[in-house]
């Protein structure tokens, strides 16, 4: 469960964000939502649709988890067939906190990983995946850098997920979002490190 959330997309979007024992922490609460599973005991499905709700809230960084620097309420919409979703919020400086004094401007990353439910194979004594072409399917996008002396600034990310059948019940998306600060020069985004922030904030 831990690496289709890390999966080969995802893992140098989280880099700026993680603490160095980031993976094994989200091994951790992976493990944690197994032994809520149904099944007998070290056979249990896994399933993050089902138990995921502890992951909501995970910071990637423990000491600087998304409340350090953004204190901004958000909205997260879904289509029907959950192929589709988006984010809404506003960026004000009044929500904005912790951030480097020499911040001029900040940016949201919007990130999504697919999870399909995992069961145990007796034969090969293994996790696998319900429905692998579900599985660790990732997705990112930010948004423009936004002048902090500009704000309040509303936000729209929309996300479309490369899927070729709809998804199962049982595989999550599983979504984050990050902030990250720094100043826009010739266009391009200089982030400053000691204030990046990103919680997984939902499971859909």
């Amino acid at each position: 469960l831990s690496k289709a959330i890390r999966n080969e997309t995802l893992k140098d979007v989280f880099q700026p964000f993680k603490d160095t024992y980031m993976a094994g922490r989200l091994t951790g609460v992976c493990r944690k939502i197994i032994q809520q599973g149904s099944g007998e005991l070290g056979k249990r499905e896994a399933c993050i649709a089902s138990n995921g709700c502890i992951l909501e809230q995970f910071p990637l960084n423990k000491q600087r988890p998304l409340s350090y620097t953004f204190k901004g309420t958000y909205q997260l919409q879904t289509t029907p067939n959950r192929d589709t979703v988006a984010l809404s919020t506003s960026i004000s400086k009044a929500d904005l906190t912790g951030q480097p004094k020499t911040a001029t401007h900040v940016q949201l990353t919007l990130a999504m990983a697919t999870v399909s439910k995992h069961l145990f194979n007796t034969k090969t004594k293994t996790y696998q995946p319900e429905h692998p072409s579900q599985n660790a399917i990732g997705l990112h996008l930010k948004s423009q850098p936004i002048a902090i002396s500009k704000t309040p600034v509303p936000v729209q990310l929309e996300a479309n997920l490369p899927l070729t059948e709809p998804l199962a019940n049982t595989t999550a998306i599983v979504v984050a979002l990050g902030i990250s600060f720094g100043s826009l020069e010739h266009n391009t985004m200089y982030d400053l490190k000691s204030a990046n922030a990103m919680n997984i904030i939902k499971i859909l």
